[in-house]
């Protein structure tokens, strides 16, 4: 089946409600989110985003998206983004992807790119990449992005300050990105067969209540069969 949606939809639909949200806002203090804008540089000359200060035109934020396959702490993705913070002088840059997005500091001396994250947002648990078309990704997004934006401008105006407060987020992070994005590929394929077999479903009827586990209703919907493919995971 044909993708309907790729890292460009994404970076769209992302924009629009990060702007909507800044117009709305009395306390968010940006101006614009601007898309594939020229950085200025000779080398790495477009980021995928840009977002200016309404009180300082020193301040802007790069931002570096990928689609749901990628993990948005991934070495590759952070070390684009910083790049092309470090080149223009801006304090902080984003990664992220339909399910997350992370605040990083670009200059902190004596530690790794990775060291300088400050702060992971979960977005949505998608599927696929298509599903950002979905009425229900906005709606569930929306809250989430309030706070992030408003967190964001607090730390790059120095309104709080936030500091990383456990390497075992980070490796937790990780792993539920690998569950998240090998759970998205199973799950037509387990569809297709527990639909199909009703001794299979009643094994696992059997099983999940055994174990208590939680999060599984037994009506093997999609909703059901992903969640027990991310245990499975």
């Amino acid at each position: 089946m044909k993708k309907l949606a790729n890292e460009r939809t994404f970076q769209g639909r992302l924009f629009i409600l990060i702007q909507n949200l800044i117009d709305e806002s009395k306390t968010i203090e940006f101006d614009k989110i601007y898309q594939e804008q020229n950085t200025g540089t000779t080398s790495a000359k477009f980021s995928d985003g840009t977002l200016t200060s309404s009180t300082n035109s020193n301040k802007k934020i790069f931002i570096e998206l990928k689609n749901a396959s990628w993990d948005a702490s991934d070495d590759e993705l952070v070390m684009d983004a910083a790049n092309k913070a470090n080149m223009n002088g801006a304090e902080y840059f984003i990664t992220g992807t339909p399910r997350q997005l992370i605040i990083f500091q670009t200059f902190k001396p004596n530690t790794t790119l990775q060291e300088r994250k400050l702060k992971i947002y979960t977005l949505s648990n998608v599927k696929k990449d298509d599903d950002i078309l979905l009425p229900q990704y906005e709606r569930e997004i929306l809250p989430k992005l309030k706070i992030f934006l408003q967190e964001l401008s607090d730390i790059v105006h120095g309104v709080k300050e936030v500091n990383w407060d456990s390497i075992d987020k980070f490796f937790v992070n990780r792993l539920s990105n690998y569950i998240l994005e090998a759970s998205s590929f199973m799950i037509e394929p387990m569809f297709k067969r527990i639909t199909k077999e009703k001794t299979l479903q009643k094994r696992l009827r059997e099983y999940l209540t055994e174990q208590d586990i939680f999060n599984v209703t037994f009506k093997f919907d999609s909703n059901d069969i992903y969640n027990i493919c991310q245990l499975t995971n």
